[in-house]
């Protein structure tokens, strides 16, 4: 199945991408390239169903994935200071007194 010029230009207007001339001649090879592949491998699957024999197994679908894990120790436990879900820290010496805050930097 080839693939001319006119398709990869209009491709390449509905996916908003400006290709200069060289571009388009290079995508045009080389999705020729692929479909010519992708019927060849049609053509192999196709032959292997009509002799009874698949050429491949197809692979077992894989089962729901299971949720994801929860942390084996949550933050506030391990954080030296926690506060409405941030990690505080002590102000710096050299911030001390700039301010009339008192309490730990969020």
């Amino acid at each position: 199945m080839g693939v001319t010029r006119a398709q990869v230009e209009e491709l390449a207007a509905l996916a908003r991408l400006r290709l200069s001339e060289i571009e388009i001649d290079r995508m045009t090879t080389e999705l020729a390239d692929i479909l010519a592949h992708a019927a060849e491998l049609e053509a192999a699957a196709t032959s292997a169903d009509a002799g009874g024999d698949r050429a491949i197994d197809p692979a077992p679908l894989a089962a729901d994935s299971p949720p994801p894990d929860s942390l084996a120790v949550a933050p506030a436990d391990m954080a030296p200071g926690w506060r409405d879900g941030f990690f505080t820290l002590p102000r710096l010496e050299a911030m001390q007194g700039s301010d009339d805050h008192t309490e730990p930097a969020v």
